[in-house]
C-alpha cells in the first residue's frame, strides 16, 4: 500500500474575512428587499381601501326625491303637485275628502256614479296607451253600462275597485287592493272624484284642462 507523506497533505482552504465593501453591500441588498416587501404588502390594504371608500361613496349617493315624474315611454306629469315620494310610494294629491272641491265631478258622481267611472276608465286607457291625453272622453261607454248594470245589484264597486287599483299604480300612489274595496264600497263617489283630479292633473300637465 502506497504512503502518504505528511507533507503531501495540505492545510484547509481558510476564507477570508469580510471586508467593509462585503457589508456594505449585505446591507444594500437587505435594504431593498425589505423596501420591496413593505411596498407590496401596503399594496393590497391600499385596493381593498379604495374598494371600501368606493362603497361608501355609493351609498351616500341621495335617493329619489320630489319633482316631476314622466315616465320614459309617455305621458305627462304623474306628481304635478310634488308629492313626497319614499319606497312605498307617494299619496294621492287630493284627500278623499276633498271632493267638495271639485262640485261638479262630485255632483255627477252622487247621481251618476257609472258616468264618471266610465269617463275616468276611458281617460286612464288612453293615457297608458297613447301617452296623451284623450281629446273627447266619451260619457257613455261599455264601461259606464256595465258599471251601471252592476250597480242595480250592488257589485258596481268591483269595477271601480279595479280601475281604482289601476290609477294608483299609474301614479305610484301609496295603497293596497284591502284599501281600494273599502274606498269604492264605503266612499264611491268620494273615491270617484279623487281618482278623476288624479287624471286630470296629469292631462293639465299637457296644457288640456279639462274641468
Amino acid at each position: 500500500m502506497m504512503g502518504t507523506s505528511i507533507g503531501d497533505i495540505s492545510e484547509p482552504t481558510r476564507s477570508s474575512p469580510p471586508t467593509l465593501s462585503t457589508y456594505k453591500l449585505f446591507s444594500e441588498h437587505r435594504w431593498a428587499s425589505s423596501s420591496s416587501l413593505t411596498s407590496s404588502s401596503t399594496h393590497i390594504p391600499s385596493t381593498f381601501h379604495f374598494i371600501i371608500m368606493s362603497a361608501r361613496v355609493y351609498q351616500q349617493q341621495p335617493g329619489a326625491t320630489n319633482g316631476m315624474v314622466v315616465a320614459p315611454g309617455g305621458g305627462g306629469n304623474r306628481n304635478a303637485k310634488n308629492m313626497p315620494v319614499d319606497a312605498d310610494g307617494r299619496d294621492w294629491s287630493h284627500g278623499l275628502c276633498g271632493c267638495f272641491s271639485a262640485c261638479g265631478t262630485c255632483i255627477c258622481a252622487t247621481c251618476f256614479p257609472c258616468v264618471v267611472y266610465g269617463k275616468n276608465k276611458h281617460r286612464y286607457e288612453h293615457l297608458n296607451s297613447k301617452g296623451v291625453p284623450d281629446p273627447s272622453p266619451s260619457c257613455c261607454s261599455g264601461s259606464c253600462m256595465a258599471h251601471g248594470l252592476f250597480s242595480v245589484c250592488g257589485l258596481g264597486f268591483i269595477f271601480q275597485m279595479m280601475n281604482r287599483g289601476n290609477i294608483r299604480n299609474r301614479y305610484n300612489v301609496k295603497g293596497g287592493g284591502c284599501g281600494d274595496c273599502c274606498a269604492s264600497f264605503w266612499c264611491a263617489p268620494c273615491a270617484l272624484v279623487q281618482e278623476s283630479r288624479e287624471i286630470e292633473l296629469e292631462e293639465q300637465s299637457f296644457g288640456a284642462q279639462r274641468y
